[in-house]
């Protein structure tokens, strides 16, 4: 193939009308080098490295200020709860305390207050959002209907999708050994107890009677990321 031939017009020194000049060479391709492509790589890859660490802070933050809005209305409408004349008690840490029909004693405590405080006419519903409801263990109730019409017994989560933890504290003071089974969202069952002061060995937010608690995004209970009703200090 015959080389693309490039004409210009050239003036000759001493004046007189301008010829046209024949220029076989193509005029320079403008481009990035290798070299330079490399470098702005390893600019952008340093950006991300950079970046990466304040989005995920970022999303715990806004997952765990959630969750404790979550906690924080439970807390509202347990507080209404317990001085409401009609039941003047928290609810129990157990379904058959309750008067429910257990089929198994897998997250007891959030199922309870979820079939308790979020019943048909109640004033305070903590548990609206019906896309945090969930049923990691699968149970429904025999006999009666819950308070959305359907026997299953649901557990509220956490921004992280695992069960709320719920305690009421006397029941666990004559036997500070009992421990509760919570089957969490990666489908493992953990068995727990309320948390204690490290210092006193006292129940953590005895003050409020009752423990709500989130297990926080490492998905491991007690831990320093927990999600808790209490003020941690």
């Amino acid at each position: 193939m015959k080389p693309h031939r490039f004409l210009h017009l050239e003036r000759p020194e001493n004046g007189g009308n301008p010829r046209i000049a024949r220029n076989d060479t193509p005029p320079p391709c403008e481009g990035f080098t290798l070299i330079e492509i490399l470098v702005v790589l390893t600019i952008v890859a340093a950006l991300m490295i950079m970046v990466t660490p304040v989005l995920f802070k970022s999303k715990d933050e806004g997952d765990r200020s959630a969750t404790s809005a979550d906690i924080q209305k439970i807390k509202t409408a347990l507080s209404h709860y317990l001085n409401d004349p009609k039941f003047g008690d928290l609810p129990p840490t157990t379904l058959s305390a309750a008067g429910f029909n257990p089929v198994n004693d897998i997250n007891p405590g959030i199922e309870v207050l979820v079939a308790v405080l979020g019943a048909e006419g109640s004033i305070l519903n903590p548990f609206s959002d019906e896309e945090k409801l969930i049923n990691t263990d699968g149970d429904r109730d025999p006999k009666r209907m819950t308070y959305q019409k359907v026997r299953d017994f649901f557990e509220y989560a956490d921004s992280w999708g695992n069960p709320l933890i719920y305690f009421r504290l006397r029941d666990f003071s004559d036997n500070p050994d009992a421990t509760m089974r919570y089957r969490i969202g990666n489908g493992d069952t953990i068995e727990i107890s309320p948390i204690r002061s490290k210092k006193t060995g006292s129940f953590a937010g005895a003050v409020d009677l009752f423990q709500i608690i989130s297990l926080g995004p490492d998905e491991e209970y007690g831990t320093d990321d927990d999600v808790v009703s209490w003020k941690s200090s």
